[in-house]
């Protein structure tokens, strides 16, 4: 089978969960005899396309665009069109794109190749950011079912950045495709006609979507469980909790967990708070940043931890993060939301606690810290259950084989 892939935001080494999807999920296909080509574009003004074609394990091609050239809508057209004629897929899969995705759905209005749509986070269904969160809580609206009130809440939102000159590649497409006006709705509605399935990663993002469109697959994410990997039971004198991911940004909950820290450091002294991002100031000396690292650091930091925390207040579209941890034998306690609440099993392989409830994280912390042989076997049980599910090879045979491509 044929299948093309394109994401205007890959880039590798990674700069998100997006970009290890797509680089593994193309990798797998591969192995497993499928024919696959990426296309993708190298932006003068953002990070997209950061990455080198000869580095890649499959084919790949891709454009460098301006994106307020007049003519760029023009370039990329001619780009896709002319690549697909000359590939002939089975499939066209359009995975990380903002507000340019319906666009590049129609401009394949004539050609009979199915589409499916890769959605990561909530684009397109909010257009303040991915995230669909609002005055510290997940927003119950999306801009398909109330336009008008989340249309004026983007604009609102977008107005605050331009004027402090925040420029990024969200900021870039609503520009261009003029996503702050009323028709902008009318070529989403159509573009997604086009569409044969939309992919997301865990019901929540299900629930959300099947209103609008009747073939909405659950594929969740996968781990390289060669890389991601422990032999060892943890043993640290001082215990290592550990925070991954976008700590700096309030819907990843680090003032959760550092709350329920700050309130069991006065019962218990025998642990430290360590982080991914941060800053430089302002915290006592018993929590740790790293700042970023990256994606091949990645593991041996998971490796050295005791305890692993995924304490958001948004509706996580997956998680990935958790995985992570998993598959390095650490325990997870993670705020019950979203799709952690489809990867962590309760009692077993970690914790669920309702978001923002620092008491019952402290409890849960507290619990895991006293009891070396419960800590130890929930992080084995957790590698198990992530090796026997998560792989990359299960990932493809069992969604991407079996539901998505036939």
């Amino acid at each position: 089978m044929r299948i093309c892939f394109i994401d205007l935001l890959f880039n590798w080494p990674p700069r998100g969960g997006a970009d290890v999807d797509v680089f593994n999920v193309l990798k797998q296909l591969s192995k497993s005899n499928h024919k696959v080509l990426l296309l993708s574009i190298t932006s003068s003004t953002q990070n997209r396309g950061m990455f080198k074609i000869e580095s890649l394990p499959f084919p790949a091609k891709k454009i460098t665009v301006d994106f307020f050239d007049t003519y760029f809508l023009n370039q990329l057209k001619d780009f896709l069109l002319s690549s697909i004629t000359n590939y002939q897929p089975d499939y066209i899969i359009i995975g990380d794109s903002f507000f340019l995705k319906p666009i590049l759905t129609l401009f394949f209005d004539e050609i009979s190749i199915p589409i499916i749509w890769r959605q990561y986070a909530y684009e397109l269904l909010c257009q303040k950011d991915i995230l669909k969160f609002l005055n510290n809580k997940p927003c119950p609206l999306d801009y398909l079912s109330t336009q008008d009130i989340c249309r004026k809440c983007g604009l609102y939102h977008q107005k605050e950045k331009l004027k402090k000159l925040e420029m990024n590649a969200w900021m870039e497409e609503y520009l261009l495709t003029k996503a702050y006006k009323s028709n902008y709705s009318k070529i989403l509605l159509n573009a997604l006609q086009k569409v044969q399935k939309i992919v997301v990663s865990s019901d929540t993002m299900a629930n959300t979507w099947k209103c609008y469109h009747s073939e909405i697959v659950v594929i969740p994410a996968g781990i390289d469980t060669k890389l991601f990997h422990t032999e060892k039971n943890k043993n640290n004198a001082t215990k290592k909790i550990f925070m991954s991911g976008r700590i700096e940004d309030p819907a990843k909950g680090f003032h959760v967990l550092y709350k329920a820290c700050e309130e069991l450091r006065k019962k218990r002294n025998d642990f430290e708070l360590v982080c991914t991002g941060g800053w430089e100031h302002g915290f006592p000396d018993w929590v740790k940043f790293l700042g970023w690292l990256d994606y091949e650091e990645l593991p041996q930091v998971y490796s050295e931890m005791d305890i692993c925390v995924v304490p958001s207040i948004w509706d996580e579209p997956f998680g990935i993060v958790a995985l992570e941890a998993m598959a390095t034998g650490n325990p997870v306690i993670a705020s019950n939301i979203g799709g952690l609440r489809t990867t962590i099993l309760h009692g077993e392989n970690g914790f669920l606690f309702p978001p923002e409830d620092t008491e019952t994280l402290m409890n849960y912390l507290d619990q895991l810290l006293s009891n070396d042989t419960l800590r130890n076997n929930m992080g084995n049980k957790a590698q198990q259950y992530v090796s026997q599910n998560y792989s990359w090879e299960s990932i493809i045979t069992n969604y991407y084989e079996k539901e998505l491509l036939k």
